[in-house]
């Protein structure tokens, strides 16, 4: 259903706006490197349909709402609830396009991550298939089997390059390292496209770039560790220890009575409990969002 959704959409889109994306398509040739990586199976053409779709419904919406909002309910003058209903719909027309327009790119960084979190355990499994004497084709179908998995994901598209478009291995994997959204993807099948047309010994190079995968991937571990250890020293200084001697301090003049910058004491320790504190809890959750490895 959820596939079917998105290709109305599309079909919406681009009947309402393709003839508009096509006039202004050499605008947007850079979207296209993205629509790739972002593995959205969508057209150029289509996608700058939808982006012109949704900044052109996001100004009428947000045009004819705010202005019901200040003319019907706020009654403002005509004229002023139109001014600033237009200063709104280009507000929100921007915003819209502007996340329109990044949304692949967003969605190729984070396939990316996903990606990196996988590749070793991919080479793993190609290095095993090797050892027992599995040619690249077969290594390459073996790991496009796995579920679940971000690099078997983007193998399967090699598979179909292979199966439908009757390319060979060398050819596939050319254009599979051009739309990959990993730089270190792109250099590991630039190294297998590099045995593959020499003959080289593929064993050896998989086990030898799989030890150099799980060496990085320690070493980020190692340095996650040692950041997760700071954060959780710094959260108890400033989640813990900091607002403990603020309320002790406070309760204590609060005996001798007084205000600090127009605001009583009792106020002030009302906006550390309930607005600092939790402020503060929530930044250490977007940073630990950030920090934290991304992938399944």
């Amino acid at each position: 259903m959820s596939a079917r959704r998105g290709a109305d959409i599309w079909s919406l889109s681009h009947a309402l706006m393709g003839g508009i994306a096509r006039r202004v398509m050499g605008h947007f040739v850079d979207l296209r490197s993205s629509l790739l990586k972002s593995r959205m199976k969508v057209a150029l053409e289509a996608y700058v349909s939808f982006i012109l779709f949704v900044t052109v419904v996001a100004a009428a919406a947000s045009f004819a709402s705010s202005f019901a909002v200040l003319w019907l309910v706020l009654r403002l003058p005509c004229s002023l609830a139109l001014l600033l209903s237009c200063a709104v719909a280009m507000l929100c027309s921007a915003l819209a396009f502007a996340a329109t327009y990044v949304y692949p790119s967003f969605r190729a960084v984070s396939f990316a991550a996903r990606i990196e979190d996988d590749l070793p355990y991919a080479v793993i499994h190609m290095a095993v298939m090797s050892a027992a004497g599995a040619t690249p084709e077969e290594m390459i179908r073996s790991v496009a089997a796995v579920p679940r998995d971000a690099v078997a994901e983007f193998m399967s598209d090699v598979v179909r390059d292979i199966d439908l478009l009757g390319m060979d291995l060398v050819t596939a994997l050319e254009r599979a390292r051009d739309r990959s959204p990993s730089r270190t993807l792109s250099e590991f099948l630039s190294e297998i496209i590099g045995i593959v047309r020499t003959g080289g010994n593929i064993r050896d190079f998989l086990v030898s770039y799989s030890r150099s995968l799980l060496g990085t991937r320690a070493a980020k571990a190692r340095e996650f560790s040692e950041t997760l250890s700071t954060l959780a020293e710094v959260f108890v200084i400033l989640m813990v220890v900091f607002p403990l001697l603020l309320i002790v301090m406070f309760s204590i003049m609060a005996l001798v009575g007084g205000q600090i910058g127009g605001l009583g004491i009792s106020a002030i320790m009302f906006l550390i409990t309930y607005v600092i504190v939790p402020g503060l809890g929530i930044a250490f959750l977007v940073i630990l969002d950030q920090i934290m490895p991304k992938g399944e």
